[in-house]
């Protein structure tokens, strides 16, 4: 086995910059965070919820009937542009050779 050469001098500053980088970034972050408002949040937002609106929405909205489509074998059948309207579709070969 060949033993490990010296670190050069070079090698030795290039590691001890990297070990202290992140001091200063961590105390710039923090300072960053502290004059951004600190995790406070937002007053208007706490003082206007009420104490008994605290914790998760557990309310399911009602079940309604699709806008599109009376029933699955209506959209089943339907072309896929009625069917993926709101979705962008992907573009043909063509259509790429010819941007």
């Amino acid at each position: 086995m060949a033993t490990p050469s010296k670190p050069t001098q070079e090698l030795t500053m290039k590691r001890r910059l990297l070990l202290f980088i992140p001091v200063p970034t961590f105390i710039c972050c923090t300072l960053l965070f502290y004059l951004g408002g600190g995790g406070k949040g937002v007053a208007e937002a706490t003082a206007a919820s009420s104490p008994g609106t605290a914790g998760i929405n557990t309310s399911l909205p009602a079940a309604s009937k699709s806008a599109l489509f009376e029933n699955k074998l209506d959209a089943y059948k339907a072309p896929t542009t009625a069917r993926n309207a709101t979705t962008a579709s992907p573009l043909r070969r063509s259509e790429k050779l010819a941007r």
